[in-house]
């Protein structure tokens, strides 16, 4: 998100899902698992004296692995999220039956 306003939990909810989605897709997952592995190769198979290589090659593993935790942590504040909701409408439907089942209200019932 570009603003500074926080997401509604809806689209919290809707993101964290669309994230989760992406980390379930084989697609994705088989190529994040080629990068990284491409930049293992990288690393091990450059030249002693070649620091540079080793280093782009790290901090390529570290740009992906940043990837994978941003959607990771965008699916899990979206779970969080759904829950939430779930326990707000639970509460908010539990305090509506104790409304309802106020003792006169039984005695009237019972009658």
């Amino acid at each position: 998100m570009s603003d500074l306003t926080p997401p509604s939990p809806e689209e919290e909810i809707r993101r964290g899902h669309e994230a989760q989605a992406i980390l379930d897709n084989t697609e994705f997952q088989a190529v994040m698992e080629e990068l990284l592995n491409e930049q293992k190769n990288r690393f091990l198979m450059s030249a002693p004296e070649d620091s540079g290589e080793r280093d782009d090659a790290h901090m390529m593993v570290r740009a992906l692995q940043r990837i994978h935790g941003r959607l990771a942590h965008i699916a899990e504040s979206g779970t969080l999220a759904r829950i939430k909701q779930e326990e707000e409408a639970l509460h908010s439907a539990s305090e509506s039956r104790m409304e309802f089942d106020s003792p006169n209200e039984r005695r009237a019932l019972d009658q």
